[in-house]
């Protein structure tokens, strides 16, 4: 016997070598079909002139066999080889003599004897003919061929041998007993990897004579790149060819149905940029390849697999293909030899959704929920279970709505939001139990609105209902009060808290808590409910939330303010990260309602806010905490007069308006002031045409929202519409109660209104009784209130007035209305005929103005104030970019007290005076932000001066002589 297992072209010759080798997947194996071809005829022309002989070719699905064939015996008949040629077939194998019949098709004589052996012995594969019977089929198959081998050597070419009838195949082993005397030369494919194959043939095979096994193997570069450029017409680059062999490992079959993929899908493409692709070729080969009547064992193995996704244990995939086994583990070989699977996964993704997407597989619904409950019976990762549920495109029993929740929550905690809104809302399909469909409504409603607040929108009128029909906790319906408020649908909202009212299952304090909150956001509910109370809430709320600090707007003070600053940052370290799925449900909603109502309120800078989006802590939250964080960044950055960041987050929160509900007017108006302040007019007015529902502007934010769009107007030199808007903001404020709100003061900014109208006496009335009510002189109205009566005075009267509101604006930290104070300022000055500190102040302005981004601002204020260099570079010379400040300590000074001042003295009042903040400073110094605060004691104790502004004023000769 002689084993061929080209590449290597390598034989040899043993008698105890077995006659079906195991073939192992690195073993050298045959590729070319011409060489093949070749060693056949070789063999055919040394062994038949003397005796028959042979030939077993094997080769899994794909690799050629069938072609091998045909070359083979294209040959053999060109030179007038008798060729007889006959195929098995699984579902002839019922048929006596199938294939025997098939080898005599064009021999008359010899299918009239045949079949009258047939119909006088009739019988089937369970029930053969008599021995006598098949002795006479036998001896005249044996008659046939010493008929047609007078001439020549006969050639018997069997394909597919392993799905031979029994019939057929016991006539098969008589002719293999009677080589040495009979000249044919038998040659049989099959693409089994076993003996398992042919093992019907037995021991007939190890007696023949010089018997040759051909064993073909996956493709090597060279022949894939002929099979390429065969197909396509064009010759592949190199590193196509390795791309296509990974993805088809070597398979004749797969590689063809690639190369045709990637020729049609890449006409008018030059071959050197070709990628491999794969198409409807290529699935349907792989469907075709399964589909054949001999492969239905293996068809059913890699649907199994195919649905699982991997290879499981073969008692495991035994149980699903109803297959012993043995024969699993056979099929798992054969795949992985024919290239479809590579260790236990497919080869790739588009040979998997090949198999899945067969026509043909019509139970693959059932197979897929049939392997979920198995894995689940198992112990298998829940994940892994739901996405095998999913697959179905639907739950039809109660466990598999367990793991949908519990993955769905797995999914969450791993920030994968889409997935687990697929997960619910397949759950959500089951309508079992009644509370459990409720509580499933509920878990997919909070899912989505972190994601899309307004989808989960269409969820709350169901919702509302289980609630009403006493299926959801109180926790849960507290949750939905907030939800239904957000989307501005108060009268449902108050429908739902008048049934909590009822339940008298829930701390009343805590109920009292929600109620103030969502009258001081939204404004009256539609039903009675208990007054807000006083003094703090009781220790049933996760925080100690403080109700007067939050809806007490009369009595404004810098603690308060700061306070308010506090709070919010610490509620928003609190509520970082968390989601209604993870934690009590009502906590999560209260506190980002405060949280937000907070931030309104106070605009403060956030720190935890800031670091978080500078050490990239936001980039796995959900897309409702990123819309949620980008907002209080853009209002921490608007408090730190960083207009151009506190923009570019603005914007981010708002790329899906209609999910902020009833809200939208606080990012809208963070948005607007924004824009408005740095004199970007067209763009504020294009996010004012952003649609706003009725019920945001009857709101909290809504009066946020009409601040801002106000003061926009007031800006674009539009005075007439900002005043309609700030009376509106009056009638607002009435609706939701309380006096005027020095926050955001309608009162100021309609005196500021009037006074560009040319109305000074109501502008001066207005003012006046901002300034009159209770509070401290640093809110926001009564800046602006003061800013308004000192227009009013003579310049020489205005001066000390506006001093004094810059010294205040410094001291809060609020460098964009110190920029636009210090420009009127120096306006002033130049009306006294004080041009050096007018100048020195311009400049400062102007560097305030740059650094905040409301440069264009503070230019259309100076109007025709136009300095020499409006913008002193201080640190311009390269000496003092090295050290800051040096370049103001080498000046000579022009008066004897600033020339009293100490080197780092002189710097940093130099920096003070052109506008920079301490902790700027200290960076720029590479000192610490006390050292700058004891040198500023020292500076003003020495000038003889108490304020930055005066600090300017003095400095303003030094500043000239640099200039």
């Amino acid at each position: 016997m002689s084993t061929i297992i080209f590449n290597n072209a390598m034989a040899s010759s043993s008698r105890s070598y077995p006659p079906l080798p195991p073939t192992t997947r690195d073993a050298a194996l045959l590729t070319n079909h011409e060489e093949a071809t070749s060693t056949l005829w070789n063999h055919l022309q040394s062994s038949c002139g003397r005796t028959g002989t042979a030939v077993v070719v094997r080769g899994f699905p794909g690799a050629g066999r069938t072609f091998l064939l045909n070359q083979f015996m294209a040959r053999t008949r060109a030179a007038d080889v008798v060729t007889l040629y006959a195929s098995g077939c699984a579902t002839e194998q019922d048929t006596p003599f199938g294939v025997i019949e098939q080898l005599f098709a064009g021999n008359t004589a010899v299918l009239e004897e045949l079949v009258g052996i047939v119909t006088s012995h009739p019988g089937t594969v369970r029930f053969p003919p008599p021995p006598y019977a098949l002795r006479a089929a036998q001896l005249l198959v044996e008659k046939a061929l010493r008929d047609l081998g007078t001439q020549g050597p006969v050639v018997i070419a069997v394909d597919d041998a392993h799905h031979v009838d029994q019939h057929s195949l016991n006539v098969l082993k008589f002719l293999c007993n009677r080589l040495n005397r009979l000249k044919v030369f038998i040659v049989l494919s099959s693409a089994g990897l076993t003996q398992r194959a042919l093992q019907g043939l037995g021991t007939s095979l190890m007696r023949v004579p010089r018997l040759l096994v051909l064993q073909l193997s996956p493709l090597t570069e060279r022949t894939a790149r002929q099979l390429i450029h065969e197909v396509t017409g064009s010759q592949p680059t190199e590193q196509f060819v390795r791309a296509a062999l990974e993805k088809t490992g070597g398979n004749a079959r797969l590689l063809w149905a690639v190369a045709l993929d990637t020729s049609n899908a890449s006409r008018g493409t030059p071959p050197e940029r070709w990628a491999p692709v794969e198409g409807a070729v290529l699935r349907d080969t792989v469907a075709l390849m399964l589909s054949a009547p001999h492969a239905d064992t293996l068809r059913r193995t890699t649907r199994v697999v195919a649905v699982l996704g991997e290879v499981r244990p073969a008692d495991f995939l035994s149980t699903l293909c109803d297959t012993p086994p043995d024969s699993i583990s056979a099929d798992l070989a054969l795949l992985r030899t024919s290239g479809l699977l590579v260790g236990n996964h497919f080869r790739t993704a588009g040979i998997r959704s090949a198999v899945l997407q067969d026509p043909s597989f019509t139970h693959r619904a059932e197979l897929t929920r049939q392997a979920a409950l198995q894995l689940y019976q198992h112990g298998a990762p829940l994940c892994e279970i739901a996405r095998m549920i999913a697959a179905t495109g639907r739950a039809t029993a109660l466990w598999e709505v367990t793991v949908l929740r519990e993955a769905a929550r797995q999914a969450t905690a791993e920030n994968d939001w889409q997935t687990a809104v697929v997960l619910l809302e397949l759950a959500h399909s089951y309508r079992g139990e009644q509370n459990v469909y409720a509580a499933t409504l509920f878990q997919l409603t909070c899912t989505k609105w972190m994601v899309d607040t307004c989808a989960a929108s269409s969820h709350l009128t169901d919702l509302l209902s289980e609630a009403l029909a006493d299926r959801l906790r109180t926790s849960a319906m507290l949750f939905l009060v907030h939800m239904l408020a957000w989307h501005g649908r108060l009268s449902e909202t108050g429908d739902l808290l008048a049934l909590l009212l009822e339940r008298h299952d829930e701390d009343p304090q805590l109920l009292d808590m929600q109620l103030a909150l969502l009258r001081k956001c939204y404004g009256a509910l539609p039903q009675d409910g208990p007054p807000v109370p006083p003094g703090h809430v009781s220790g049933a709320a996760p925080l100690a939330f403080d109700l007067p600090l939050l809806c007490e707007s009369g009595a404004e003070t810098a603690d308060t303010h700061r306070a308010r600053a506090q709070k919010a940052d610490s509620l928003a370290k609190a509520w970082h990260g968390e989601d209604p799925t993870t934690i009590p449900t009502l906590d999560w909603a209260f506190q980002t309602l405060r949280l937000l109502c907070d931030a309104s309120s106070a605009l403060p800078a956030l720190p935890y806010v800031d670091s978080l989006f500078s050490s990239r802590k936001t980039d796995g939250l959900s897309p409702f905490h990123r819309m949620l964080l980008n907002l209080l960044r853009a209002v921490s950055a608007f408090a730190q007069g960083d207009l151009p960041t506190a923009e570019t987050h603005a914007r981010a929160s708002l790329v899906q308006p209609q999910n902020w509900g009833a809200l939208v007017g606080l990012p809208l108006g963070v948005l607007v002031l924004a824009l408005s302040l740095q004199g970007k007019h067209d763009d504020a007015a294009e996010v004012l045409s952003v649609p706003v529902p009725p019920s945001g502007h009857s709101s909290h934010f809504g009066k946020r929202y009409a601040y801002a769009s106000a003061h926009h107007h007031l800006m674009a030199k539009n005075p007439g519409a900002a005043l309609q808007r700030f009376h509106s903001m009056r009638r607002l404020q009435e609706r939701l109660g309380g006096g005027d709100d020095l926050l955001c003061s309608w009162q100021a900014g309609a005196a500021a209104a009037c006074l560009a109208l040319g109305r000074q006496e109501q502008a001066v009335h207005l003012a006046e009784e901002v300034l009159a009510q209770p509070g401290e002189e640093g809110t926001p109205g009564k800046l602006e209130a003061s800013y308004v009566i000192a227009q009013t005075q003579s310049a020489k009267q205005r001066l000390p007035l506006l001093r004094k509101i810059a010294d205040l604006l410094e001291g809060l930290g609020n460098r964009v209305g110190l920029a636009r104070v210090q420009v009127d300022l120096a306006r002033t000055y130049y009306s006294l005929g004080d041009p050096k500190t007018g100048r020195a102040l311009t400049r400062r302005a102007l560097i305030a103005a740059q650094a905040t981004g409301s440069e264009n601002i503070v230019r259309e204020r100076l109007g025709d104030i136009n300095p020499a260099d409006p913008v002193p570079q201080v640190l311009s010379s390269p000496a003092a970019r090295r050290v800051p400040g040096v370049g103001l300590a080498a000046l000579p000074a022009s008066r004897s007290d600033v020339a009293s001042l100490s080197q780092a003295e002189l710097r940093v009042a130099g920096l003070a005076a052109v506008g920079y903040s301490n902790r700027e400073i200290a960076s720029k110094l590479f000192v610490t932000v006390s050292t700058v605060e004891q040198h500023l004691t020292r500076i003003y104790r020495k000038l003889k001066v108490k304020s930055r502004s005066e600090l300017a004023a003095t400095m303003s000769s030094v500043l000239e002589c640099e200039h």
